[in-house]
């Protein structure tokens, strides 16, 4: 049931995210398309899953202990919110009650969700149907390195900080698209980059400088004309790269 539970939130995330950019979801291809990725999406999580099926209890190490504690403190007190751990890495201990088990769920689940939607956004600025498929899979692919995976079934802040640079990165390019065709999405879209954005800002201290170079980057796609002297593709395109920078 949990399992079916997942996926039928992603397929309605997929059609959500085809109807957003304007597409029409009910065409051959796009419903095609639509199945490849849920496939795709299907995949990734099971293989999230599975990789932590003999893991046995979530990994614990001296800084946990820091972020269970910084978590017992009122939301409100400066103790949560300037305290001597991350903000948001305390905002999962409370959530869950400080439980270790639920934690890494939690992590596995947004790490397959934002990887997954780095890789959708990749895809989607290709043209053919196989170039994007072929897009998608080394990024779900990458999520999977142990290097990245293995975080996800330990209780510190490496795998929030991971996912959450995906998405910011999935974010960035995906609102160079939005924006440009003057979508409805434009506010919305904006306010959750920007949520996100201080998310990850406030998982790791080192984040603070990896979020002034991405915001720095999307100055010359702030500052770029709307239309004067520059061909719309062009355009675009430099929007794209510095929002991926």
């Amino acid at each position: 049931m949990h399992g079916r539970s997942i996926r039928t939130v992603v397929r309605a995330f997929l059609l959500s995210c085809a109807t957003s950019v304007g597409s029409n979801p009910e065409s051959p291809g796009r419903r095609a398309r639509s199945w490849a990725f849920l496939a795709l999406a299907g995949l990734l999580l099971a293989a999230e899953w599975s990789s932590f099926r003999s893991a046995g209890p979530p990994a614990r190490f001296q800084d946990t202990n820091g972020y269970e504690q910084v978590s017992r403190a009122p939301l409100h007190s400066l103790d949560f919110l300037v305290g001597h751990r991350p903000l948001t890495v305390a905002l999962l201990f409370k959530a869950t009650d400080r439980d270790g088990l639920s934690i890494v769920r939690i992590q596995s689940l947004l790490s397959v969700l934002c990887w997954f939607f780095l890789a959708w956004v990749v895809a989607n600025e290709l043209t053919t149907r196989a170039a994007r498929i072929l897009a998608a899979v080394p990024v779900c692919a990458f999520s999977l390195v142990a290097a990245i995976n293995r975080w996800d079934w330990i209780l510190l802040s490496e795998s929030l900080s991971l996912s959450l640079l995906a998405l910011c990165a999935g974010l960035s390019l995906f609102m160079t698209r939005v924006v440009d065709m003057e979508s409805r999405w434009t506010i919305p879209l904006v306010i959750a980059w920007l949520c996100v954005c201080l998310l990850f800002g406030a998982t790791r201290d080192t984040n603070l400088s990896l979020l002034g170079c991405l915001w720095a980057a999307l100055v010359p796609w702030a500052l770029l004309p709307g239309g004067k002297g520059i061909d719309p593709g062009t355009r675009q395109r430099w929007k794209a790269r510095a929002a991926c920078l």
